[in-house]
């Protein structure tokens, strides 16, 4: 159990149970393995290219107040997530389960660009926030974007349940921003 902020290295295998946040670090290849992260804020931050393999066998479960697995918002980095296991990512209060948030680095939002997002295969579930604040409703997709433009989204397999928050679409954009562009190869998606 992780006790602190912790940066992912190339070949680490992440396992059991944290409320902290994770970092994985530019270039990263890394194993989620019955990974559980339940956390109020960020959930995974990937700090540029990163990939995420899910172990066969193993669930994993991502549950974050803002958006449960972060890409790079760098147009030139790219998230990969495959491999045979399942994954759970569920934001709750502000954010995507599993897209680009612009503020997760360091709390600095330094654009509104996007980075790439691929799905190679796994098992993998995706739910965007849906939450009453003050006057407003906060609203974010299953895959995509919040609060950021042009994403790229490409899937060539898995089995993927993707549900957006309101307004917000499954595999898109939220209720405020462009969808980007999204590319499905294959695969299974609900």
């Amino acid at each position: 159990t992780l006790t602190e902020e912790y940066a992912a290295q190339d070949g680490d295998v992440l396992t059991g149970y944290t409320q902290e946040k994770l970092y994985i670090e530019d270039g990263a290849t890394v194993t989620f393995s019955n990974l559980t992260v339940s956390r109020n804020g960020w959930g995974v931050v990937c700090r540029g290219d990163a990939c995420i393999i899910l172990a066969e066998g193993t669930m994993n479960t991502v549950k974050a107040g803002r958006t449960a697995i972060c890409m790079s918002s760098n147009p030139e980095k790219t998230l990969t997530i495959k491999g045979t296991g399942s994954l759970h990512a569920e934001s709750s209060v502000e954010g995507a389960g599993i897209g680009c948030d612009p503020d997760a680095i360091d709390h600095q939002r330094l654009s509104f660009e996007s980075g790439n997002l691929v799905i190679e295969s796994g098992n993998i579930t995706a739910i965007g926030c849906y939450f009453k604040y003050e006057f407003k409703y906060l609203s974010g997709p299953g895959i995509g974007s919040y609060g950021s433009d042009d994403i790229n989204i490409t899937i060539n397999g898995g089995n993927i349940k993707a549900t957006g928050g309101s307004n917000s679409a499954g595999i898109g954009g939220d209720g405020n921003m462009h969808g980007g562009n999204i590319t499905i190869n294959g695969g299974t998606i609900v």
